[in-house]
């Protein structure tokens, strides 16, 4: 009612400007100061399914739609690369990031990852090929986040981070990189942060409004968001703190998150 597409959320992107996508099975929502603007597959995007939105610094927008493959708006000029017409792996597109190269990574449902560099697909195929989210580092290499665990690619060799390697669980929603270069991964049994070497796990014990972990987002102040099944934990040091439906938030079930410049916490 206050404009958004859904009211359920699939993704927060943060956009040039201080404006805000929102990812939704019924559209994608742009909010720019007090405006609120829906597109749909009226509207030029390849399916009104929006599982997750990029922004390139040249301004380009990317949509990852379910059924409808990737989406780009560039001003008034808007296209959609599918199976039909390019030689991306899928129409079910489930992620999308762009590196400092401008080269599109998207994940999918059910074929794996995929790069678009120029006019080239790359494709790239993992132990599990039904991927949640990814997230690019620093260097622009993506970790990806699957029910298999996690999986990182250096360019060269893709890597498994599951169970067995020190993950609580193999069902791994979401991944997101600290600024300090750490690694967190949300899954259904904790969230846990990986230095490069060793990982420590997080639980309901330990502070976490709950053990299921959807989504994570670090601030500029390193700090850790959580969005968990029973609302949003925060983690300042060693000192945990958590929001729920009484103190303000839309709904205790977190899917997205997201931390702006002024560091504003986006939840949806």
């Amino acid at each position: 009612q206050d404009g958004l597409a859904d009211d359920y959320i699939n993704a927060i992107t943060l956009a040039p400007g201080n404006a805000v996508w929102f990812a939704t099975p019924s559209g994608a929502t742009n909010v720019y100061d007090k405006y609120w603007v829906t597109y749909t597959a009226a509207h030029g995007l390849g399916s009104t399914a929006i599982n997750a939105i990029a922004v390139g610094t040249d301004g380009k927008v990317y949509f990852a739609t379910a059924s409808g493959g990737l989406s780009i708006f560039d001003g008034a000029t808007r296209k959609t690369l599918n199976t039909s017409n390019s030689a991306i792996p899928s129409n079910y597109v489930t992620a999308v990031a762009l590196d400092k190269q401008n080269r599109v990574w998207i994940g999918t449902f059910g074929s794996g990852v995929a790069r678009l560099d120029g006019d080239t697909w790359t494709k790239f195929s993992l132990a599990d090929n039904f991927i949640n989210a990814l997230a690019l580092d620093a260097s622009g290499n993506p970790w990806v986040a699957t029910n298999s665990g996690g999986f990182f690619f250096d360019g060269q060799t893709w890597t498994a981070f599951t169970h067995a390697a020190g993950l609580p669980s193999n069902r791994v929603y979401s991944v997101a990189i600290a600024p300090d270069g750490r690694i967190w991964f949300a899954t259904d049994s904790g969230a846990t942060i990986y230095n490069g070497r060793t990982y420590h796990t997080y639980k309901k014990a330990d502070g976490l409004a709950d053990d299921t972990v959807r989504a994570i987002a670090i601030d500029a102040q390193n700090r850790a968001w959580f969005g968990t099944a029973h609302g949003v934990s925060l983690l300042d040091g060693t000192q945990w703190k958590t929001y729920t439906h009484g103190d303000g938030l839309a709904d205790d079930d977190v899917t997205a998150l997201a931390v702006d410049a002024k560091g504003n916490s986006w939840v949806g």
